[in-house]
């Protein structure tokens, strides 16, 4: 019950109704952990970092984030370690462009994980973060590279959503 509240928070979040996201994957946490159930925990968690993310709220984030990676390290859920250290990565160059390699060591760890275990659409969303983080940095070269990359990555998978944000920032650059 608790992951059906979480998905339906993450269809909230997609369809951007961040608020109503929020309060359903806060009733899945809820839920899941009443229940003693601690398998998937941790994608709770990395559900709620996404949508903290995107209210801007950065210490929010990077603390569901953390909670996210840790859970998922300890009960073995390698596909959530991978994306939450790519989230991590992204949140903690918002916080601070200055921890910038930091964030860079986050997203490729992220990347090479999902990688590894051939999940190429979070990995395709690690390399678009990896490209935003080195724009922000203004390692322009790099950046149109991952970027193009998670493009065309996109674009074999019909991640539409994705491809549509991996081509309005190639524009901006």
């Amino acid at each position: 019950m608790g992951l059906a509240w979480t998905g339906l928070g993450i269809g909230n979040f997609f369809a951007n109704d961040l608020e109503t996201a929020l309060r359903h994957i806060k009733k899945g946490i809820k839920i899941q952990k009443e229940a003693g159930i601690p398998y998937y925990l941790s994608f709770h968690y990395f559900a709620l970092g996404m949508v903290y993310l995107e209210l801007k709220n950065l210490r929010h984030s990077e603390d569901s984030f953390k909670h996210a990676l840790e859970l998922s390290q300890k009960y073995n859920e390698k596909w959530i370690e991978g994306t939450s250290r790519i989230y991590l990565g992204a949140t903690i160059a918002q916080n601070a462009k200055s921890k910038f390699e930091k964030a860079g060591e986050s997203i490729n760890e992220g990347i090479k994980i999902l990688d590894d275990r051939k999940i190429k659409p979070w990995s395709s969303i690690g390399y678009y973060n990896l490209g935003m983080l080195q724009a922000d940095c203004g390692q322009l070269e790099e950046a149109l590279g991952n970027l193009k990359k998670a493009e065309k990555m996109f674009k074999e998978m019909g991640m539409d959503y994705w491809t549509t944000r991996a081509q309005e920032t190639l524009e901006r650059l």
